[in-house]
């Protein structure tokens, strides 16, 4: 007999890439380790009291095309180590894929006095050549695309205290160079080729999740408030504040219902790498990520998760998501739906594989990654 759940963790390992970055936020830069995620895995100490964890992989999206990739999950204590300690963690990563695009680079967490406090921090640079639409709602829509090769470096970190039980207050750094090269140039609408941005802000989150892998309950609220000024690599300064919104309930036996919601609000014309955008492996799925961005974004969405049988298992979702240039450009006519469907394959305990097919405005798209979307 076929064993079924080294079915999914071979299907596990094929889909365990890190997820292509579009835009230069770092949407990753989320406080919390996902160290439980691999509590269960089976790990190499080639470095003394660091326990290593290798991953090759391919992916797929409908920006970036196939490709291939490596991980390296380094799982390390930065105290004595007892059941109740959290270990550190630190991933290096590189991908290619058929289309060109290539990213490398590295991302982790680090826990000090028994989680008391904690350094969230990433590094990467990516080369992509993409579709690009400019900015703005009607651009996207009424515009035939050209072709962009966009060239990014990005480092951020965030270091937080605990505050109160499940709840960190921090303050976090950004810097970033992003380069696009197009041969239309009118699609950039005056602004600059190549940004170099310095950035800084606060964040605040409170969570009360079960797990960060695969949640059946529980809460994550996180608000991030920042600046990035005038420098001489950046004429555009601007601030704004970005919020994330979960909530998790179980509902019956192998039931989960889970809620999302994430906005980016903005006071100032953004550069086009910083611009949020529709579409990616988390939210929008379906959407070519990139062609909608403007200056602000509010996204939500709703998703039903049910166990079947062994270890397959399946999720639809609703969802909808509207960029704008300024609170006082808010259309609701320009709101973008987004609807779909996909398969769950259980790999271990935390590890779910994911295929989905999303459906939106003229358009639809397949992603296929780990874990849930949120």
């Amino acid at each position: 007999m076929v064993d079924r759940t080294a079915l999914a963790s071979v299907a596990a390992l094929l889909l365990s890439l890190p997820p292509s970055a579009l835009r230069a936020q770092g949407e990753g830069m989320e406080m919390g380790s996902r160290s439980d995620i691999y509590t269960e895995r089976r790990c190499y100490t080639l470095i003394p009291n660091v326990y290593t964890t290798p991953r090759l992989g391919v992916s797929y999206d409908n920006a970036t095309g196939f490709g291939a990739g490596i991980s390296l999950m380094n799982l390390y204590y930065t105290q004595p180590r007892t059941p109740d300690i959290l270990p550190s963690d630190l991933t290096l990563f590189g991908s290619l894929t058929l289309t060109g695009y290539y990213t490398y680079g590295m991302h982790g967490t680090n826990f000090f006095s028994n989680d008391l406090y904690r350094l969230d921090f990433s590094g990467y640079t990516q080369y992509l050549p993409s579709d690009f639409w400019g900015m703005g709602f009607q651009n996207a829509l009424s515009r035939s695309s050209v072709r962009m090769k966009q060239s990014l470096d990005f480092f951020g970190a965030d270091f937080a205290v605990r505050i109160a039980p499940f709840t960190y207050l921090g303050a976090g750094v950004r810097l970033i160079s992003a380069t696009g090269r197009l041969d239309d140039l009118s699609y950039l609408d005056g602004q600059r080729q190549r940004y170099d941005i310095l950035g800084a802000g606060a964040v605040l989150t409170w969570e009360t999740r079960d797990n960060l892998s695969y949640s059946t309950h529980g809460i994550y609220l996180r608000f991030r408030p920042y600046i990035y000024p005038r420098t001489p690599g950046n004429d555009l300064p601007y601030w704004g504040a970005e919020l994330t919104a979960n909530y998790y309930r179980s509902l019956w036996t192998g039931a989960v219902v889970a809620f999302d919601l994430h906005s980016e609000l903005n006071d100032g014309q953004l550069p086009w790498p910083m611009m949020p955008i529709v579409g990616g492996p988390s939210r929008m799925r379906g959407y070519y990520m990139g062609r909608f961005r403007d200056n602000n974004i509010v996204e939500l969405q709703a998703e039903q998760r049910q166990h079947i049988v062994s270890v397959l298992g399946a999720a639809a979702w609703v969802g909808g998501a509207n960029v704008f240039p300024s609170l006082h450009g808010f259309e609701w006519d320009h709101s973008l739906p987004s609807y779909g469907g996909g398969i769950r394959l259980q790999a271990d305990r935390y590890t779910r594989v994911r295929i989905d097919a999303g459906f939106g405005r003229d358009t639809w798209g397949i992603v296929a990654g780990l874990h849930e979307a949120f």
